[in-house]
């Protein structure tokens, strides 16, 4: 019972990064290709 919550909130918790990260990323990444018209290395 344990173990089964554990993993559900690990999986909501990591679906949130990624997403948040992905978003963020995504955002980040073509406004700073489109201003300077390089290509910036961002982590990940």
């Amino acid at each position: 019972m344990l173990w089964t919550i554990f993993v559900i909130l690990m999986v909501m918790w990591l679906l949130g990064m990624v997403t948040s990260y992905t978003l963020v990323g995504s955002c980040t990444f073509t406004r700073d290709r489109d201003s300077s018209g390089t290509d910036k290395s961002y982590p990940g």
